[in-house]
């Protein structure tokens, strides 16, 4: 939409190059942006996690979840940030509130 404008007040057509798959220029009103939720891990960097341990554990088979609906893993010193698509958050917690992560078991909690 933004290019419109710009096109507009420029008077100028900008030029888009062809990406190789249809509608790749306006996404459709039938998409819709993944809702997600953050949980926290009460382990980080100094507890040696990684976030390749959390996205194990987390599509470990037994927790029921794809590595689709897992967002961004931000890794600090003593917590850990975990963006969860909002659909499998509740269950996610749970879970992982009941299993380890590392051989650990760590407090998760949902932010905001």
């Amino acid at each position: 939409m933004k290019i419109r404008e710009l096109e507009q007040a420029t008077k100028a057509k900008v030029q888009r190059p062809k990406l190789g798959f249809k509608n790749q220029h306006s996404i459709g009103s039938s998409h819709s942006a993944a809702v997600m939720k953050t949980l926290s891990i009460s382990g980080g960097r100094k507890d040696k996690l990684r976030p390749g341990d959390i996205l194990g554990a987390l599509t470990n088979p037994a927790m029921g979840l794809k590595a689709a609906d897992v967002g961004k893993i931000d890794i600090q010193d003593y917590c850990s940030l975990v963006a969860i698509s909002a659909h499998h958050a509740t269950t996610v917690l749970q879970k992982l509130r009941e299993s380890k992560i590392k051989g650990r078991k760590f407090q998760v909690k949902i932010i905001g």
